[in-house]
This record gives structure tokens, sequence and C-alpha cells, in this order.
């Protein structure tokens, strides 16, 4: 293990000098720091992933929390993103192969010039450092360097503080993976973030790791853990989890559906598709965030969503970084890693992650209930310590199945009562009677039903409903954010706000009493006027009544 941690720290860098004479990271480094030895993975550990009801009782541990501490989550990571299947007797070949993927890619992108011009004699013409040929291999050498010089800005900072990401060998490591992911993936290209996702992923590799024997028991029942936790392939495992990864959240970096390109990519190209690159992302993840909002959050907690909508909090100005880089940045490392873990085995793209933010505010709506626009803003932006958050995912995981029911419930076809049959007639006599009757009641009955819909109802009765109901769950929000405001911010700046609002309440139902046009409105009615007897018009107020 030491040897494969001193062959990490001097390797060379993907431009074909160390990284310890950049003067980007020649900061003095923290010594490398082992943590404890981790718990071996166990033979009950293995029936997890071997029996029938196995993976369920390993979903349902990662969203109890309760994969915290044991030796197989990077393993079960991968079983939940698709990395490894579900049979442990595949994952020595499935290893395998990822790993040589890995390899091979490494050997596309990681370019030095002068090995090139060492292994095989290359055309001068093209093999120069003042060649601009986008074939030339120092063309290529000098826009890697740039990259480089991008990632490795974000990897100094990334948990800064955290004397493991502070090792060089760790560092080296991020830089080499993120940088070959922009390389295959040229329509994502890198971005900032990528470090943050990709950093806890590294961590979990290591603190899983193994160092494979099998020379005493070469068919040991345990060497797909061996073979899946070799210490000496965590770049290439982390390489693996973070691209199968960033196919789910990809598409907030990414366009969508845009193919990797084959060829050399210039700077021109590169600056004219990252700003459409950016421009689309941005759209799809601002989306997604109004969707938490307007359509999950109102639908759970609808006193909260209206309350932030009253005042004018746009979602995405504090759910972008929550969805983006997965809370990495909203959490501490080891709370992080056990939402992961949930996130994760529920699976159905990160659907969980959607609830896990509307869980964050439903936690803390008694922060931002009653609180002025900058509050709610500097608590959304630094979200409080969670004591635990388990709590957070038990109560994500009870909205998702609330909001599932209920769309389950509204999609459920309403039972369609038969008309009742018409009595049989005793005699003629009585037929006749019930005849004459509804003669003598059509007129009046049309009459009446004809003179209520021109009082009381507009030309869609339905329509008509809707936004009445509208109007009166809006206005109770208003009324109760009034009354909180009064009872525990009583103050003559609070007073006045809640007499102002009071009254812009008041003018709102006034006018809605009658449509503003059709055979529902009386020639008399006028902006303000309540129906006769319902109360004063807002016109015929005096100002000194006003003031009071």
């Amino acid at each position: 293990l030491d040897r494969v941690r001193m062959q990490g720290m001097s390797s060379p860098s993907p431009f074909g000098q160390s990284l310890a004479s950049s003067p980007v990271i020649g900061a003095p480094i923290t010594p490398h720091v082992v943590p404890p030895a981790p718990p071996t993975p166990t033979v009950d550990d293995l029936a997890l992933f071997s029996e029938d009801d196995g993976l369920k009782i390993l979903r349902h541990m990662s969203i109890s929390g309760d994969l915290q501490g044991t030796a197989i989550r990077s393993v079960a990571w991968r079983v939940f993103l698709g990395v490894l299947s579900g049979k442990p007797d595949q994952w020595i070949d499935q290893c395998k192969a990822h790993r040589e993927v890995y390899e091979q890619l490494k050997k596309k992108h990681i370019i030095d010039p002068h090995e090139i011009e060492a292994r095989e004699k290359a055309d001068l013409s093209l093999n120069n450092p003042l060649s601009q040929d986008e074939t030339s291999p120092w063309n290529q050498f000098f826009q890697n360097r740039e990259l480089e010089k991008e990632i490795t800005h974000d990897i100094v900072r990334t948990y800064a503080g955290t004397p493991f990401f502070e090792q060089r060998w760790v560092r080296d490591m991020l830089i080499r993976i993120l940088f070959v992911y922009a390389r295959e993936n040229s329509g994502v290209q890198y971005i900032q973030g990528m470090n943050e996702i990709l950093a806890p992923i590294v961590y979990v590799l290591h603190t899983n790791k193994m160092v494979p024997n099998f020379s005493a028991r070469p068919r040991d029942p345990m060497a797909p853990f061996h073979v899946a936790m070799d210490a000496a392939y965590l770049e290439h495992d982390a390489y693996t989890i973070f691209h199968h990864l960033l196919v789910i959240v990809g598409r907030w970096f990414s366009l969508p559906n845009r193919e990797p390109s084959s060829g050399p990519v210039s700077r021109a190209d590169v600056s004219a598709t990252s700003a459409i690159t950016d421009q689309a992302a941005n759209n799809q993840i601002v989306n997604q965030c109004r969707y938490i909002h307007f359509t999950l959050l109102e639908a759970v907690d609808p006193h909260l969503a209206s309350y932030l909508k009253d005042l004018a909090i746009e979602p995405h100005l504090y759910m972008l970084r929550w969805l983006r880089i997965l809370l990495a940045q909203v959490f501490p490392l080891p709370d992080l890693l056990l939402l992961w873990d949930g996130i994760f085995a529920w699976g159905k793209q990160a659907e969980l992650l959607d609830w896990l933010c509307v869980s964050m505010l439903a936690t803390i709506r008694h922060l931002l209930l009653g609180k002025d626009y900058s509050i709610c803003m500097q608590t959304l932006f630094n979200y409080p310590p969670t004591s635990d958050p388990r709590i957070l995912l038990t109560t994500a995981v009870h909205m998702l199945d609330k909001y599932n029911k209920i769309k389950t419930r509204d999609k459920t076809p309403k039972p369609t009562v038969a008309p009742l049959a018409p009595a049989p007639s005793t005699d003629s006599l009585n037929t006749k009677m019930i005849g004459s009757t509804k003669a003598l009641l059509q007129p009046l009955t049309t009459s009446l039903t004809s003179t209520f819909k021109q009082m009381f109802v507009a030309d869609d009765p339905e329509l008509e409903l809707a936004r009445l109901r509208t109007t009166q769950l809006h206005m109770a929000n208003r009324l109760d954010r009034i009354v909180y405001i009064l009872q525990n911010t009583p103050s003559e700046e609070s007073l006045k706000s809640a007499v102002e609002e009071l009254c812009q309440i008041k003018q709102t139902l006034a006018s809605g009493v009658y449509p503003e046009s059709g055979p529902g409105r009386p020639a008399d009615a006028k902006p303000g006027k309540l129906a006769p007897g319902g109360g004063y018009s807002s016109t015929a107020i005096s100002p000194s009544v006003k003031r009071k």
C-alpha cells in the first residue's frame, strides 16, 4: 500500500511534469494522514448483495442512515448507480472492464510531446512548440495546461482544512480524473462544482479500501469484495462512479443529447459552446428549482410556499447550489455522505434529492415565517446546522409518499351514480298530476335560475368558483401572516405595515364581489363597491378614517 501511495504522489501530471513544481499548488502540503483501519466486509455483508431480499434490506439501511460506518458503502454506491450489478460473482469482470476503460482514456488524453518525440519520429512541422496546427501534440499540450490551471484552482479549495484533501497525491488524483472526464466529454466541459461531487467519492473509496491477498485461498468467497475495493485502483473506480453519477445530474452541467467530440477542440469552439452550455444548463436547473418550490412544496406546505412567494424570493437564488452539487457545500462531509446514501439508494434519477430540498425548507419553516426578505435569504444561504440528518431523510420520504398518495387519489376516477329509474305510475290520474305540476313549475324554475345567474355567477361558473377559492386561500395566508406579525413583533412600523396590508386585502375582496363585465355586473357597480347591504365603497371612506 505504501508503494501505491508513493506512485500516486510521484506520478506525472496530465501535462508531462510533476505537480510538485506547479506554482499554483506549491504551498506546503500536510503530511499523509492515515485514517483508522476500516471494518472488513463479512459474509453477512456479502449476503446483502447475493440474496433475493438483500438489496431491499440494503436500500432500507441506506435510507434509514444505517449504512454509515460500514465497510460496504463504496460497493453499495456502485450497485445503486449501476456501476456494478447486484450479483457479486460478476463484479470481478465488471471492475476489470471499467478500469481498463479509464486506463485507455488516460493514454488518449494525457499528452506529453517529449515522450512522443522520443518514442517515434514525428513530423517536426507539427511536433514543435510553435506549431498552431490543431493536430499538433504541442498545441493540445498547451490547451491541456489551461484546463489544468482551471481545475487546480478549484481543487486547492476543495474541503480546505481537511487533512485528507490537502495531501498532494489526493489533489493530483482529483485533477487527473476531472481532466480526463472533461476531455472525454467535450459537450460538458469542466464546470466549477464538479470537484465538490468528486471529492466525497474519493474519500469513501479510500475509507473502504482493501489490499487483496488471494495466495492463501484462491477461491475465497470474499474475492468480489477484495477486487471491488482494491486500493491500487482507487483512481479508476472513482472515475467510474463519477462518470455514472454525472449521467444523472449532468443535465445541469451540459446541453442535452450532446455527443463527445472525436477530435481536438479549439479554444474558439470551447468559448462559443460554453456560453450556450451554461445558459441551457441554467435553464434546466432553474426550472427544476421552480418545480420543487411551486409544485412540491406547495403541495405539502402551502403556507410556507405562499409566504416565500409573497416575499418575492426566487427559488433558484438559494436552491441552485443545493441541486447542482448535491448539497455538498451545505452539510459537513459525514452528514453529506449519509444523505447521499439515501439519494443513491432511492434511485429514480435522484428523485429523493428534490424532496430533501423540500424537507430542508419545512425543517426551518419556523426560522422563515414572519421574517423579512433579508433574514430569509440569509437563512437559506447559510443553512443552519442539523443535529441529525436522518430526520431530513425520514421527512423527505414521508413527504414523497404523501405526495404520491395525493396524486393517486386525484387520478382515481370518481364513481358515477346511475340516474334513478322513474317510479312506476299507479294510475293515469297521478301521471296527469305530475305532468301538469311540471308544466306549472317550469317557467318559475327557469326565471329563478336566470335571475340567480345574473346576480351572482359569471359566464363560467367553474372558473369563477376556482378563482374565488384561490383568492380565499391567498387572503387567509396573508391574514395569518398579519396575525403572526402583530403577536410576535409589535412595533409602530409593523403595525403600520399590517394596516396597509389590511387595506389592500379589503380592496381586493371588495373589487372581487362583482365580475368586471358581463351580465352579472349591475349598472351602478363601481370599483370597490360591495353588493347592496354588504358594506361601504372603498372610495367613500374619508382620509381621516383611513388614517385611523
